[in-house]
């Protein structure tokens, strides 16, 4: 992080070596080798906590309203 506390993807990501081992390992995956080269299982508990999927303690059997303005207005509670 810079002293802004923004991620910056322009130092240890952007090694050279990093880069080169990076390259080597995607140009020996596909889609047959992909669960063997990459840790899907962490990539996809990633997404889905970022879109809300898989969340612990949320009942996703209960109906929710999805029919709001948008954006959502202060006097909306939304």
């Amino acid at each position: 992080m810079d002293d802004r506390d923004r991620i910056r993807l322009d130092d240890w990501e952007m090694n050279p070596g990093v880069q080169a081992a990076v390259r080597a390992t995607w140009d020996q995956v596909d889609a047959d080798t992909i669960a063997t080269s990459a840790d899907t299982g962490w990539f996809r508990d990633q997404v889905g906590r970022l879109y809300g999927w898989d969340v612990p303690g949320v009942d996703y059997e209960v109906a929710a309203e999805t029919t709001v303005p948008w954006p959502a207005s202060p006097s909306s509670g939304a």
